[in-house]
C-alpha cells in the first residue's frame, strides 16, 4: 500500500485474467488504502462535492474541509506584484503612487485615447491649457486664451480699441478740456474764457485772467488798453511810441517837450551842439580820420587823427575809415608765417612760446636734460601732445583722432604718463602698415650672438633704481607685449630671462595625418625625418606638471593657453634625446638577440 506515500500503480484486469493474476483481493486492499488516505486527507463535512464554478478547496479545521472563495483577510498573506495584477504595496497611498505614471513633483494625470499618462509640471507663469488631443503648459495668449473686456475696477480699461481706452481713463468731461498733472494725479483743466491763454502760476498750468487779441498785424504792439485786457497798437513809418497826459500810449512822430535828460531839455538838429555831461560830444563836424578823445580836464572831448611810428605802424586816414598797417605782412599765409606766436611769459601767466640758446620750449622755460631741442610741456591736458598731419589722409577712425591725422604722440595713462606712438591709415593703399619703425644703418651690422649684442633696431625695457637712476627689470619681468589694440588683451610676452611666451589657439586637423603632415614639414625644412607626438594629448593628461614646469600657463577651459616657447623647446630637446637613448637601447637588444 504505497498511499498516501507514493502513489498507486494499479492494474486493470481483463475479462480473460484469473481472480489470482492479478492479485484479486490486492487489488481491492491497494484501492481500499487510496480510499481511506483520501478520507483522511478530505476529513468530514457537509461541503465535500465539489463546489461551485471559481471555488477553492480549504481546510476549515484539522479534521474537516470545503470549496469555498478565499478569504483574501484570511486565506491570502503577502503583496500581490504589479505584473499579476496588484500594487505590490500594502496600503492606499503607495498602492496609487505605484500605479501612478507620475514621477516628479507638479505631475498631473490626464487620459490619452487609451491610457493614464503623466503630464509634466510647466515652467513658472505657464498655466495649463486644453489641446486636440492633450493638454499643455504654456503662457496665457491674451488674444487667444482671454476673451472679453477687462473692466477699470480690475486694471483693465473696459474698452476695446485705443481711442475709447483713453476716453474711458482720461479725467477729461467737457469739449476743450486738457490733462495736467497734480501733485499725484493726472487732473482735468476747464477750458478757459474767450481770449484766454495759459500760463504757470509755479506749480500749475492756469488760464489767464486778461484777455489777449485773436491775431495782430505786422508790427503791431501789445498792450493793456483796460484792467485784464490785451489789444494791439499799430505802429507808423518813422514813429516814437509816446503817452498822452493820461498816459496812453500812442505812435508819433515828434518827442513830447516835456521829455528831458536829467532835467536838461532834448535837442534837435539845428540845434545847440549835445554836450558831453548831456551825452553828447559837444562837436558839430568832422574831418576825414578824426577820432573822439575823451578830456578829463573840463570833461570835454576833442576831435585828432591816429599818428603811425616808423617802421612799426603805418596810419592812413580817410573819409569814414583808418586803416592800420605793418611794414610786414604777417597773416597765417605770409612768409615768414605767424600763427598765435608768444614770446616769454603772457600776460595770463602762460609761456606760450620760449627760445634760448639751442632749446626751443612751449609752454616752459627750460630743460635740465637737453642741449639743443625742442621741450612742449602739456600741462595737465590727456590728449595729443604732437599731431603729423596730411590732406592726402582721409581714415574713418575719427572718434580717436581727425580724419587727415596720419600720426600722434600722447600720454599712455592720463596721471602716470607713458608714451603712445599711434600710425592713423586709410584705406586707400595696401591693408597694412599703419605703423611702421625703421632702423637704417650706414655700415655693416653686428653680428654678435652674445648677450652684449647690438641690433640695427634695439628695443629696451629699464624701471627705476629707486633713486633718480634706472636698473634692469627683475625676474620674470614682462619686457615686451604685444596686445589687442582696441580689447587689450595680450598675445605675445618677452620676460628679463629671455623666454618667449604665446597666447595661443590649438587646431586639431582631423581630416589629415597629422603625424604625415609633420614629417613632410621637417622633411622639407630640416632636410631630416621628424619625431612626432599629440601635443593635444600631452596637455591633457600633464596639465599640471607642464604648469609646474613653468612651460604652459592655463587660464580657462578652452583651447588656448599661454605658451613659453623657450621651454617648450627645451622641453622637445630633452624629449627627442630621451627616445633617442631609448631607440638605442631597442638597437643594441636586438643586436643581442641577432635580430639585426
Amino acid at each position: 500500500m504505497p498511499y498516501p506515500t507514493a502513489l498507486d500503480a494499479f492494474t486493470n484486469p481483463t475479462g480473460s485474467d484469473r481472480l489470482s493474476s492479478p492479485s484479486h483481493s490486492s487489488q481491492h486492499a491497494d484501492v481500499n488504502d487510496a480510499v481511506e488516505a483520501i478520507e483522511a486527507r478530505l476529513g468530514t463535512g457537509s461541503q465535500t462535492t465539489p463546489g461551485a464554478a471559481s471555488r477553492v478547496f480549504r481546510s476549515t479545521s484539522a479534521s474537516a474541509s470545503e470549496w469555498a472563495s478565499l478569504a483574501l483577510g484570511t486565506d491570502v498573506s503577502g503583496t500581490l506584484a504589479i505584473v499579476n495584477g496588484g500594487t505590490g504595496q500594502s496600503n492606499i497611498t503607495e498602492a496609487f503612487d505605484a500605479l501612478a505614471p507620475t514621477t516628479t513633483a507638479g505631475d498631473i494625470i490626464y487620459r490619452t485615447s487609451t491610457d493614464n499618462v503623466r503630464l509634466a509640471i510647466g515652467s513658472a507663469t505657464t498655466v495649463l491649457h486644453g489641446g486636440a488631443s492633450a493638454p499643455a503648459y504654456s503662457a496665457v495668449a491674451l488674444g487667444v486664451d482671454v476673451s472679453g473686456t477687462l473692466a477699470i475696477v480690475s486694471g483693465g480699461t473696459g474698452q476695446s480699441n485705443i481711442t475709447e481706452a483713453f476716453d474711458a481713463l482720461s479725467p477729461t468731461t467737457t469739449r476743450g478740456d486738457m490733462i495736467y498733472r497734480g501733485a499725484s494725479d493726472n487732473l482735468r483743466l476747464a477750458v478757459g474764457g474767450a481770449g484766454k491763454i495759459i500760463r504757470s502760476d509755479g506749480t500749475d498750468p492756469v488760464y489767464s485772467t486778461a484777455t489777449y487779441p485773436n491775431t495782430a498785424a505786422v508790427s503791431t504792439i501789445l498792450y493793456a488798453s483796460a484792467t485784464d485786457t490785451i489789444a494791439a497798437l499799430a505802429t507808423a513809418n518813422s514813429g516814437v511810441l509816446v503817452t498822452s497826459g493820461t498816459g496812453v500810449p500812442s505812435i508819433g512822430t515828434d518827442i513830447p517837450t516835456a521829455v528831458t535828460i536829467g532835467g536838461g531839455a532834448i535837442y534837435r538838429v539845428g540845434g545847440t551842439d549835445v554836450a558831453v555831461a548831456d551825452g553828447g560830444t559837444g562837436v558839430g563836424s568832422w574831418t576825414n580820420g578824426q577820432l573822439l578823445i575823451g578830456n578829463t580836464t573840463g570833461n570835454t572831448a576833442a576831435l585828432a587823427t591816429l599818428t603811425g611810428t616808423a617802421n612799426q605802424i603805418t596810419v592812413t586816414n580817410g573819409a569814414s575809415s583808418i586803416t592800420l598797417a605793418t611794414p610786414q605782412s604777417i597773416a597765417t599765409t605770409s612768409t615768414p608765417q605767424f600763427l598765435r606766436l608768444g614770446i616769454g611769459v603772457a600776460a595770463d601767466g602762460t609761456i606760450p612760446f620760449t627760445t634760448t640758446t639751442g632749446i626751443y620750449a612751449i609752454n616752459d622755460t627750460s630743460n635740465g636734460n637737453m642741449t639743443t631741442g625742442i621741450t612742449i610741456n602739456q600741462g595737465a591736458a590727456d590728449d595729443v601732445i604732437f599731431a603729423l598731419k596730411s590732406s592726402d589722409v582721409a581714415h574713418p577712425m575719427t572718434t580717436n583722432q581727425e580724419s587727415d591725422t596720419y600720426g600722434s604722440f600722447e600720454k599712455v595713462q592720463a596721471t602716470s604718463g607713458g608714451l603712445l606712438i599711434t600710425g592713423w591709415k586709410d584705406a586707400d593703399g595696401s591693408n597694412a602698415l599703419a605703423l611702421t619703425m625703421r632702423g637704417c644703418l650706414g655700415e655693416a651690422a653686428d653680428t654678435t650672438k652674445t648677450t652684449a649684442a647690438l641690433g640695427i633696431v634695439n628695443l629696451e625695457a629699464a624701471i627705476t633704481n629707486g633713486a633718480t637712476g634706472i636698473a634692469d627689470p627683475g625676474v620674470d619681468a614682462n619686457l615686451v607685449t604685444i596686445r589687442l589694440g582696441a580689447s587689450g588683451t595680450v598675445r605675445f610676452i618677452f620676460d628679463t630671462e629671455g623666454s618667449a611666451h604665446a597666447d595661443i589657439e590649438w587646431v586639431a586637423f582631423d581630416s589629415h595625418d597629422d603625424v604625415a603632415l609633420l614629417d613632410t614639414f621637417d622633411t622639407k625644412m630640416t632636410k631630416r625625418d621628424a619625431l612626432t607626438n599629440s601635443f593635444g594629448e600631452f596637455l591633457k593628461y600633464n596639465q599640471k606638471d607642464l604648469q609646474e614646469a613653468k612651460i604652459v600657463n592655463f587660464y580657462d577651459d578652452g583651447p588656448r593657453a599661454m605658451v613659453n616657447l623657450t621651454r617648450m623647446h627645451m622641453l622637445e630637446v630633452g624629449a627627442i634625446r630621451q627616445l633617442a637613448y631609448k631607440i638605442k637601447q631597442l638597437e643594441l637588444q636586438l643586436q643581442l638577440k641577432g635580430v639585426v
